[in-house]
């Protein structure tokens, strides 16, 4: 049997929190998507989609929720060059991933008013972000990271 969701708001979710709390958090999470498999399924599903797109391409990844970025910059592991973009709404977040991966493309927006063009990317990738949103944010933001999407969407959740 399975209990309702929870949504009870987590540290990530209090956007005021800019100090030694937030950095936490996100290494907290680094240990989490490394130790616990969160990093090996969002590389499957990944390399699932990257097989639609043709190999003289260099594929573009937004990934949305980003936090501390650390996911999105174990996607480049293993993989032919790509393009990658990380998202967030969390100031905080951003600093830590620009810090942390120099060179990586962050971006401080929220994920309902993507700052970008419609199939501005080939794959667009959600990790432990999803369950942060009531069942109807959720429609609307599966619609939005679909419309900025070419090949597919990737969701590694709870």
């Amino acid at each position: 049997m399975f209990f309702p969701r929870s949504i009870q708001k987590e540290i990530m979710d209090d956007f005021s929190i800019q100090d030694s709390r937030l950095t936490d958090a996100l290494k907290e999470l680094t240990v989490i998507n490394t130790f616990l498999g969160g990093d090996a399924v969002s590389q499957k599903g990944i390399a699932a989609v990257m097989k639609h797109i043709p190999e003289h391409r260099s594929p573009s990844i937004l990934d949305v929720g980003s936090g501390g970025s650390d996911l999105s910059h174990s996607l480049l592991a293993g993989h032919r060059t790509i393009a990658l973009t990380s998202l967030d709404i969390n100031f905080g977040a951003c600093k830590y991933g620009r810090d942390t991966y120099p060179g990586l493309s962050v971006v401080n927006g929220s994920v309902f008013n993507l700052p970008f063009k419609e199939r501005s990317f080939d794959i667009v990738h959600v990790s432990l972000f999803l369950h942060h949103f009531t069942e109807t944010e959720l429609q609307t933001i599966i619609v939005s990271l679909y419309r900025v999407s070419r090949y597919g969407v990737v969701i590694n959740d709870l």
